[in-house]
């Protein structure tokens, strides 16, 4: 039997502003999560986004990551997409996610405070320290990655964005489900249209923005998983929005009524 094919199986089977302040007060008390911006030392930028940036800071005695929005960039949008983010992290609590320390929830200083990771993400072990796995260790990091996706969906979360960018590792190489900007909670039974995400990952009814749910994450594990397995870049050799036009054109194909 083909071994990429065998460590597939074996792995699925283990996996099946004041606005801002106010809406979370809203939902709880935010005295045991809310940090003191005094007592927050940030040091180098290790990442910077679109809207944000991510520092390695200390906060009360331990290295910890500070997740900081622009206040130029700040928007009804992205102060929605904050109070989900600091919603669903104070909710989580397990070994293979990022485990979050508090929010400064004042604005325009707008941030999220989470434990430091020093190994780095996954996606720059593979494809930037240019590591192959072998068979133990890739069974390892994929069990843990099943292990915290399987926490959040079974408490009705949603990532949308799971990614090897997205999962990091401790000290001990184990690896946690980390980012949860887009992340959503999911209604019993609900669905969602929106898409969102980033199309090397993204499941091919996000992309068609049909109705989707956790699934679309399992999609996007299957991924994570061939990833791991070949060490390649999902589609290297297209640009991210062809990627995305190729499975949708894969998909649609095989979603046609055979007469």
């Amino acid at each position: 039997m083909n071994t990429n094919i065998t460590i597939l199986t074996i792995v699925h089977r283990k996996y099946r502003g004041h606005a801002v302040e106010k809406a979370i007060e809203s939902q709880t008390k935010s005295e045991d999560w809310e940090i003191d911006r005094r007592l927050l030392k940030t040091g180098e930028r290790i990442a910077s986004g679109s809207c944000g940036d991510l520092y390695r800071g200390v906060y009360l005695g331990q290295d910890v990551a500070v997740k900081v929005l622009r206040s130029e960039h700040l928007n009804d949008t992205l102060e929605d997409e904050f109070v989900q983010e600091v919603a669903i992290l104070r909710e989580v609590q397990h070994r293979n996610v990022v485990r979050f320390i508090g929010a400064s929830t004042k604005s325009p200083h707008l941030c999220i405070v989470t434990e430091y990771m020093p190994g780095g993400s996954l996606y720059d072990y593979l494809h930037k320290n240019h590591n192959v796995l072998k068979l133990p260790q890739l069974l390892r990091f994929a069990i843990d990655i099943c292990k915290g996706m399987e926490y959040l969906h079974q408490r009705n979360i949603i990532h949308r964005d799971l990614k090897t960018a997205n999962l990091l590792m401790d000290t001990h190489n184990v690896v946690k489900v980390a980012d949860f900007g887009v992340a959503r909670f999911q209604n019993k039974g609900g669905v969602m249209t929106a898409e969102t995400g980033t199309y090397r990952w993204m499941a091919p009814e996000v992309i068609n923005h049909q109705p989707y749910d956790q699934k679309a994450d399992v999609f996007s594990f299957a991924i994570v998983l061939w990833e791991l397995v070949t060490a390649k870049v999902p589609y290297d050799s297209m640009t991210p929005l062809q990627a995305a036009l190729g499975v949708r054109q894969v998909c649609t194909s095989l979603c046609q009524p055979i007469y």
